[in-house]
């Protein structure tokens, strides 16, 4: 299906899970307690025609008794997000095929011919939402991880040339993770894992607790993506201090993910991960890119004055971890990224149209295109033309083979190449099945 010559790998489309996912596929004695779902503030869920397996209207989940997102009970979070939503699903008819078919796995493919996607790697929406408690039992956690894996690889098997899929681990017990993430890859075909940038019960990803983690990924030749989650029940979540307070949605969803993907880049590259792991491969997912040049100056400038002398030496600066084993997202609407691009290895352009907060474009923020400003052709190719024919702009870009061999492997093998940087772009602004 290339356009104009070039393959376009989408490295993030959600799925939106079906409700009775974890009823289905949770293992014994796990099946007899699996999580329940709800709307907003509680509100139960009603079967419909519409929306199939409630996979569009899920808000909030209970799980072992916990309550996730914590802020699921507050009035003004649920009406901003079923705004968001139901104008987002106007956006294109395909919307209403997908919901009415509980997202599956065939009106994803529809979708992305839509789009004019070639292959795409599949993340979890509730899948990932589902892990985020730490009170989670570190067994049931496990058992939810590997539960929402296996119906993926399910999923995938209805075009396995197209469809491939993140695997989902569960932190509370690294030597569980390292055991899912192994048997996703080695028996269900997993081709990266979803990674939570969050510390879980107060554990960093720099700890020594994971380099287990870190040494199995080495050997498995797959990547980790880091993908913040739109919820307030980790302890350590950027958002969760706002919870309770007037117009806490838009602070909290403004904050999140920047600074959860942020915190886990610190430690990757400061806290010694990429030092001692020079093979492991990290996306940072969904939470923009403007800040990336500055934050990677920051820590530049920090280690100088700050690192020697600590626990854990570097023999390169933070910034030069990741252009030499990372890449970024960004949202096509986001003007500040315009930076990162000269950044080597901005992996992504764009955002999901799928996602309620998709790019809201503005009279103001129009660019000039040239051949040198592919964020400026991208987004002039948007606005002119409808969201959903986004793959149209990607060969402005360059070949997205170059991220399916750098990253994910998919396209055959290869070394890190510092122009592999398009990747999620279009790949991730498609009207298909989006994530909340």
């Amino acid at each position: 299906m290339a356009r104009d010559g070039y393959l376009i790998l989408d490295s993030d489309l959600h799925m939106m899970e079906p409700d009775d996912l974890w009823a289905r596929y949770l293992g014994e004695p796990y099946r007899a307690n699996p999580p329940r779902f709800f709307g907003g503030q509680q509100q139960p869920l009603a079967q419909s025609k519409e929306d199939k397996a409630n996979a569009d209207t899920i808000m909030g989940m209970e799980v072992q008794g916990l309550a996730i997102p914590a802020h699921n009970m507050q009035t003004g979070a649920t009406v901003s997000s079923s705004e968001l939503r139901r104008r987002s699903r106007a956006r294109h008819p395909h919307f209403q095929i997908a919901r009415a078919r509980s997202f599956d796995a065939p009106s994803t493919l529809t979708a992305m011919d839509i789009e004019g996607i070639d292959v795409a790697v599949m993340y979890g929406t509730r899948g990932r939402q589902i892990l985020c408690h730490d009170d989670l039992a570190p067994d049931y956690a496990a058992a939810l991880a590997g539960a929402y894996n296996d119906w993926a690889a399910d999923y995938c098997k209805t075009d396995p040339t197209r469809l491939k899929f993140a695997a989902q681990i569960a932190m509370h017990d690294v030597p569980s993770a390292v055991a899912e993430a192994r048997r996703s890859v080695t028996e269900l075909g997993a081709v990266a894992v979803i990674g939570t940038p969050n510390p879980v019960n107060g554990q960093h990803l720099h700890d020594e607790a994971c380099e287990p983690l870190w040494d199995a990924l080495e050997e498995l030749d797959v990547p980790i993506g880091f993908h913040p989650t739109g919820n307030t029940a980790l302890k350590d979540d950027a958002g969760r201090r706002y919870v309770g307070h007037a117009n806490f949605h838009p602070i909290a969803h403004a904050i999140r993910n920047p600074v959860e993907l942020m915190g886990a880049l610190a430690s990757l590259t400061t806290g010694g991960v990429l030092e001692r792991h020079p093979k492991l491969r990290a996306a940072f997912l969904e939470g923009t890119a403007g800040w990336l040049t500055w934050w990677l100056w920051r820590l530049d400038d920090q280690w100088e004055k700050f690192g020697p002398g600590c626990e854990r030496a570097l023999s390169m600066l933070p910034s030069e971890y990741f252009r030499r084993q990372c890449y970024i997202a960004l949202d096509v609407d986001e003007e500040p990224a315009v930076d990162a691009v000269n950044v080597e290895r901005l992996s992504a352009f764009g955002r999901r149209v799928s996602r309620s907060d998709a790019a809201v474009f503005r009279p103001r923020a129009r660019r000039r295109a040239t051949p040198q400003d592919p964020l400026g052709q991208l987004r002039a190719a948007l606005q002119d033309r409808h969201a959903f024919r986004l793959a149209d702009a990607t060969a402005a870009a360059g070949d997205c083979g170059g991220i399916g061999k750098t990253l994910f492997r998919t396209a055959g093998e290869g070394g890190p190449s510092p122009q592999g940087w398009v990747g999620e772009g279009l790949s991730s602004n498609h009207p298909s099945p989006g994530s909340l």
